[in-house]
Order: C-alpha cells, then structure tokens, then sequence
C-alpha cells in the first residue's frame, strides 16, 4: 500500500477535526432544544447541518494552514485566537447585521464566518438571510476549498 500523500494527511486531518466540531454543535444544539429553543422549520435542519460542516471545515482548514507555517507550537493558541477572535466579533454573532453601524457592516461582509451565521440564523430560526442562502453557501464553500488547499500547500513545504 502506497504512503498517504501530505493531501490526504491535511484533508484527513481537516475532516477528522470537523467531525469533532460537528459532534460538539450538536451537542448544543440539543442542550438549546432541551432549554426550549425551537428551529421554526424542520426541514431546514439538514440545511442548517451542512452550514455547521462548512464552519468547521473552513476553521480547522485555517489551524492547519497557521500550524504549518509554526515552528513552535506554544505560539499556535495565540496565534489562533488572534484570528479566531475578531472573526466571532465581527461576524454578526451576537448582534444581527442591519442594528449594527455602517463601518461594522463592512467588516461583517469582509468576513467569511458572517455567512455561516447568517445560514444558521435563516435555517433554524426563519428571519431570513441577511445575505442570501447561496451567497452563503458560495462564500463559505470556496473559502473552504481555498484554504483546504493553501494548508495542503503549506503541508506540504514542512522540511524541505
């Protein structure tokens, strides 16, 4: 059996995180359904699921990317809540996008993590989207592909 190419390991890797992200979503999930929060549409539930794999996929496609470039891990946490940070602040998370101020508006549509908030918020709670359901989907999905393949390329340089 031919060795697993660094592909392979860096998408093996991304999805084996994503998995874990996707089990503890749920987990929440189900915490918030027991606490009475109710999706006003059932059926959007595997929309809503699907918008949970692109999150997970596109930011454990950044930790790879970051832990690639790293020769020391120690700095990978503060590195990574230096990105992680400002993209939860600044992606519409606790406040909607129209009650904001214009100048965060711009920078809630700079980030990619606004979208993924906007298609849980349309598909489990029915307030529409801010932004549209496939803009989400497009922004969300190539910028998962991009940086699943900018960390198969980072990956891949590691000692050479």
């Amino acid at each position: 059996m031919a060795p697993a190419s660094r592909f392979e390991i860096v998408l093996g890797r991304t999805l084996g995180s994503a998995t874990v992200a996707l089990i503890q979503g749920s987990i929440v999930f189900l915490v918030c359904l027991a606490a009475g929060f109710r999706p006003t549409h059932l059926l959007l539930l595997p929309v809503a699921l699907l918008f949970m794999a692109l999150i997970a996929i596109m930011c454990t496609a950044i930790g790879t990317a970051v832990g690639s470039v790293l020769q020391d891990m120690q700095g990978f946490p503060l590195i990574m809540n230096f990105i992680v940070l400002p993209l939860f602040f600044f992606s519409s998370t606790l406040f909607p996008v129209p009650d904001l101020p214009e100048p965060v508006r711009l920078l809630v549509r700079l980030n990619p993590l606004s979208y993924g908030v906007d298609g849980l918020r349309g598909t489990l709670s029915g307030g529409g989207f801010a932004f549209g359901v496939a803009t989400d989907f497009a922004v969300l999905g190539s910028l998962a592909a991009i940086l699943l393949a900018v960390g198969a390329y980072l990956f891949s340089n590691i000692g050479v």
